[in-house]
C-alpha cells in the first residue's frame, strides 16, 4: 500500500516539477510520501500538525532558497552602475553571498557586485529584492512586532521559533518594537507600525 502511495506520489509531482526547483520537490514528495506511510496514519492530530510545522517551514524555506538561486543564475549584468558618490562600479564579481533571516529560516542570497577600487561594492539584486541592510527582514520585524504587545521577550522569542540570545533577539526588538514612553512605560504601537511598514526609527 505505502509502495503504491509513494509511486503514485512520484509520478504525480514529477509531471508537474519546475526547473530549478528540484530541492523543494525532493522535500515536497518526502513529506507527501511520509503523511501517506503507516507511522502518520497513527499519530494523533497534534503530532501531525508538530510534524507538519517543523517540515512544512523547511519545505518554504526550500522553495525561498531555490527561488533565490533561480533569481541569482539569470540575473543580467548591467552596463552602467553610479553610485551616489559618482563612482562608476566597472568591475563586476558573480558569487556575492549574504544572510538573509526569513520567517522560514536562513536563507543565502547570492547576487552581482559591482566593484571600483577604494568605493563599497555595490548590489543592484539587493534594492529589486528590497532587502534591509542587516541580516533579518521586514517578516521577522512584522511577526517580532506582532509578538510584543502580549508577550515577554523571551516568550516571543519562543513563539518565532528564534534561538535565546540577545544578539538575534535584540536586533529584533530594538528599537522596532519596544520603547519606553517619558513615564516610564512600555509602548510598542509606533514601533509596531514601523516594523510593519519595514521602518526602523
Amino acid at each position: 500500500m505505502d509502495g503504491v502511495a509513494s509511486a503514485s506520489v512520484d509520478a504525480s509531482f514529477d509531471s508537474c516539477a519546475v526547473e530549478g526547483f528540484a530541492r523543494s520537490a525532493e522535500r515536497f514528495c518526502a513529506l507527501a510520501c511520509w503523511l501517506s506511510g503507516e507511522q502518520a496514519r497513527g499519530l494523533e492530530h497534534a503530532e501531525l500538525e508538530a510534524r507538519l510545522e517543523e517540515d512544512g517551514r523547511e519545505l518554504l524555506r526550500a522553495l525561498f532558497q531555490d527561488h533565490l538561486d533561480l533569481r541569482a543564475a539569470g540575473e543580467p549584468r548591467l552596463e552602467l552602475v553610479v553610485g551616489c558618490d559618482g563612482a562608476r562600479r566597472s568591475n563586476v564579481e558573480r558569487g556575492h553571498e549574504r544572510a538573509l533571516e526569513t520567517v522560514f529560516g536562513e536563507v543565502e542570497v547570492r547576487r552581482l557586485g559591482y566593484r571600483a577600487r577604494a568605493r563599497e561594492n555595490l548590489y543592484p539584486a539587493d534594492a529589486q529584492l528590497n532587502l534591509p541592510a542587516e541580516k533579518h527582514p521586514h517578516g521577522m520585524r512584522r511577526l517580532a512586532a506582532l509578538e510584543a504587545p502580549r508577550s515577554s521577550f523571551q516568550a516571543a522569542a519562543i513563539d518565532l521559533g528564534l534561538p535565546l540570545t540577545r544578539g538575534i533577539w535584540g536586533l529584533l526588538t530594538f528599537p522596532w518594537v519596544f520603547h519606553r514612553g517619558s513615564g516610564g512605560q512600555s509602548s510598542a504601537s509606533l514601533s509596531i507600525a514601523s516594523a510593519i511598514s519595514g521602518r526602523g526609527e
